[in-house]
Formats: structure tokens, sequence, C-alpha cells
């Protein structure tokens, strides 16, 4: 995924000229000029050289004679890099329920954003004996996360949102759920509470009532978790059945999944929320300040996102963003009453509960008063927080115009974005390599621990990999010359794992796919 682009155009022009159609430069022309500047750069010539041969080519906007452009003119205005290692964020993007002064936490030391959540009522549950039986049942497995678990019907009326029924048969319609009660009961509706790797989309729910199944809703097009069911009037039944026809795809697989389902209708929701903008994607450890909070242990679900598209309360795709995974997809903290300066780094708060997966790569940042229904009594989902500020401390390597081995600058301002948009990319995955930090599937290697590494993704294995390092590697050689340290500590840990045969071992227990000669390394 990419971040948010604008797409703004940068136009100069030269007053009392107007350039034939034969003296305007091609697209083409511009680029090739500009791709040989960057071969002079990484063959150690300087790039200023370059910058007036283009600028005299028929009437292309005019640039300095001599020397790179300075100020916010110059080729410098395209750098990307964060102008410190303490980064806040631009804007707040949006809030939902009861917050108050939802921008105040853009900078510190001011007023303060306060969350307000009231002690929800305990969800329906069934009467004692309850049943429930599927059409099919996945068999159990260690999960994503190394924790055995099971997948039984049973998990949908156990009143614990952590669990579910998972069917077994992948892309394959109607799955069926049936929910017997010890005897009747009067009902005017049920909710269903689904998986995010799984929501039912189309589904029909009957009652038994009078002998006979009766169909008393039908829904389609469904997209949200919690989705309440009434009736259309109350209804005397022993026994629900919900049969699902069509669900969400996604990567965990096309299957269904249901967490619960309560007796009873029950609207969402919506806990209090902040979502704030950092304005580029950015990588570091986030940090919050709270100022203070209610005794009674509220607690906060961090989230995170590159694109407004993936924006939800679940972070898209990081180490924790695993179905039943310690963080279930967003990082905990409780917030002491006094307040704290909270600093995510990975690992639980108390005992075995309230994680935080520490290090992550997003532009969007979602706070949200709410807690893991796991997670208590340690942390709670209702209560009062005031948060003074957000920021992030950036741990990638901070590309600036004089970390700069060599520019590039076209008439093309579009192409101008590209280029630098490039290299701050490949600055966000050159970091120092730290075992918390890492993919934790066996990528850690004792000997990268504390070096400046390039690995293959930000927010989520961080892995360093020899693929990245066939274009990744050159951008850092071109572009900045601490930052190439990165390539040659990668290239000399590679070596160090590299088999009699050619092959190379290394990280997540398996073979990188990859053979060649004996790796020697210089310095």
């Amino acid at each position: 995924m990419t971040p948010d682009r604008s797409s703004e155009n940068d136009t100069e022009s030269v007053p009392g000229t107007q350039p034939t159609p034969a003296a305007r430069p091609t697209r083409r022309s511009v680029i090739a000029a500009g791709t040989a500047a960057v071969a002079l750069s990484a063959a150690g010539v300087p790039l200023a050289g370059a910058a007036p041969a283009l600028a005299s080519s028929g009437d292309v906007p005019r640039r300095p004679a001599a020397g790179p452009p300075r100020g916010e003119t110059g080729w410098q205005r395209y750098v990307q890099g964060p102008a410190s290692r303490t980064v806040r964020p631009v804007s707040t993007l949006a809030s939902t329920g009861d917050v108050v002064r939802p921008d105040a936490l853009l900078k510190p030391g001011g007023p303060v954003t306060v969350l307000r959540r009231p002690q929800p009522t305990p969800a329906p549950r069934w009467p004692e004996g309850t049943t429930a039986e599927a059409s099919s049942v996945h068999a159990g497995n260690n999960g994503s996360d190394g924790r055995p678990r099971s997948y039984d019907a049973s998990h949908a009326v156990d009143g614990d949102p952590g669990t579910f029924w998972n069917d077994d048969t992948e892309h394959v319609f109607p799955d069926t759920l049936t929910v017997s009660l010890p005897a009747p009961r009067e009902l005017s509706g049920i909710t269903v509470l689904s998986n995010r790797d799984g929501v039912p989309a189309d589904f029909t729910v009957e009652v038994w009532s009078d002998g006979a199944w009766r169909r008393v809703a039908t829904l389609s097009d469904n997209d949200v978790i919690q989705r309440a069911v009434p009736f259309a009037a109350p209804v005397q039944a022993s026994g629900v059945r919900i049969t699902v026809t069509a669900v969400q795809q996604t990567s965990q697989g096309v299957f269904t999944r249901i967490n619960e389902v309560w007796p009873e209708a029950v609207a969402v929701e919506e806990p209090p929320s902040v979502t704030v903008d950092f304005g580029k994607v950015v990588v570091g450890h986030p940090r919050i300040r709270f100022s203070s909070a209610s005794d009674d242990s509220p607690g906060v679900r961090v989230a995170f996102s590159e694109t407004r598209q993936f924006l939800t309360e679940r972070s898209d795709f990081t180490r924790s963003d695993q179905a039943g995974g310690a963080g279930q997809g967003t990082d905990q903290f409780v917030v002491p009453a006094k307040g704290a300066d909270w600093l995510d780094h990975k690992g639980f708060q108390a005992g075995d509960k309230v994680f935080a997966d520490g290090l992550h790569g997003f532009r969007y940042l979602k706070i949200t008063l709410d807690a893991l229904t796991s997670d208590a009594p340690a942390a709670q989902s209702w209560g009062t927080v005031g948060i003074d500020s957000v920021s992030l401390d950036f741990t990638a390597y901070l590309g600036t115009p004089s970390t700069y081995r060599g520019w590039f600058l076209c008439s093309d301002d579009d192409l101008n974005r590209y280029w630098y948009g490039a290299s701050y990319t490949n600055e966000l995955v050159t970091d120092t390599f730290r075992r918390d930090d890492v993919d934790p599937r066996n990528a850690w290697s004792a000997a990268l621990e504390g070096k400046l590494v390039l690995h293959d993704g930000a927010k989520r294995d961080r892995d360093p990999y020899v693929g990245d390092l066939a274009v990744s590697a050159r951008t850092l050689y071109l572009t900045h010359d601490e930052a190439a340290a990165a390539a040659r500590n990668v290239l000399a840990d590679l070596a160090d794992h590299q088999r009699t045969d050619g092959w190379i071992r290394r990280r997540r227990s398996a073979t990188t796919r990859f053979r060649c000669s004996t790796i020697r390394c210089g310095g």
C-alpha cells in the first residue's frame, strides 16, 4: 500500500517568452537528462554541473546557473525526511464518541484532549444449557500466534468474543449455525458478532417455533462486525438457525467465522476515538503523553494505517494484526490515574495482558478508549482519559539535504516528487537492527544486533532479505553514503549463513531461494 499523495503542479514561467512546440523539450528528453545526471552522481561527478545544461535546453523553466539550488526553490524542497527525530501529527483527521478538544493533542503543554466513556451494559447471555451445532467445523490448530485453539460451534454462545466458530468448507456455501435453547423463550432479535477475517455478508435468520423453522430476517451486503438483527415482532422460540451464503473475502481464507450470537438486538456503541494524520508515512515508536485518567484502569487501543482506505479500529497488517494474537490488531495501554509518558515498545504491561507491538510504520494513528475483553480486569473499556500530545520517535535513517551525496532535479514536478519519494521509501526501511523490532519467526541474527540494516518492510517483517538488495541496496549507494553501510552489513550477514552448496539458510526457519557463488564482502 502506498501513502496518500497530492499531485500539485509547480509551474514556473519566463516573462516575455512563448516557446514554440518545436522548441519545447519533450518529456522523454527531460527524463533522459535527469537520468544522466543520476548516473553522473553515481560515478562521483557533481550534479551541479548537470543542472545548467538541462535548464538551457529550449525554454525550460530557469534554474540557477551554478551549483545546486538553495532554499525552497531548489531540489531540497522535495526531500521528504522529517525535520527531526521527534515527529508530530499535522492534523486531526476525525473523532468519534465523547471527545473534548480533539485538536489539542497536536501540540504539547496546552489544553488537553479528553475521551470519556461510561461503563457499558454487559452483553446479553443465553440461558444455562444452551448449545450450538454447525454444518462443519474447522480442525483445531495453533492459529497465527502459535497458541493452540479450536473452532467449535460452541464458541458462538460461550460469552467470550475472543473465541469463534470457523466452518470447514472454504469457498463453499451455505454454512449453518444452529443454537438450541433448553426451553422456549421470547426473542425480539439477535446480534451476530463476527470476525474481521470473515464477516458474514449475506445470511438469513430462522427461529424454531410451533414445531417448524420460520424465517424472521434476511440480510445482504453486511460489512460490520457487530450486526444487530431485530425481528419484525417478538416470537417464542427454542432455537435459532443462521444460514450464511456469502462472506467478505480476506487474506485469512474465505470461511464463515462467528464469534458470538447474543439473544437480543444490540446496537453498536461507538467508543470515543481520535485519529491523527502525520502528513506522510513515518517509522518508529509512537509516544503518547497522557495527562490523567480515571481510577478504574481505563485502557486505550492504538491502530495504525498507511492509507485512509484501510483505516479502521484495527491496524492494516502490522505484526500484531494477527487474528487471535496478543494484540488482536492494536497496541494496548492501561492509563494510570496520574497520567504517563508512554513510549510504545514491544511487550506486556501487566503479566500476560495488555500487549503492545512497539515499532510501527504508518501515516494515520487512531487512539480509542477501549480494551480487549481478555485484558480485564487489568484494563477496562470505560472511564476518562486525558491526552496532552501525540508524537513519534523516528528510528529510520534520517535523510536530509546535507546527507545526500548527489541530487536530482528536472523540469517535471511529478518526476521530482517520484524520485525523492522513492529515496524516502528506502530511508524508511533502513534502520538499526533490534531484536524486539524484527519479525518473530526466527528472524533475529546476533551478528546484526545494533547495526544499520536494509530490511524488507517498515511495518511488518523488518527482516533483511537478499531479494531487496537487488534494487534497494543500489539506491542506498546512490543517495546516502552513511546508509550504504546497511547494505554491506546485510551482505556480510548473508555470507555468514551461506552453505557449502551456495544456498543461504537464513531466518524464518527456511532456506532462502537464492543460490550464488561464494559471497565476498570488502570494507
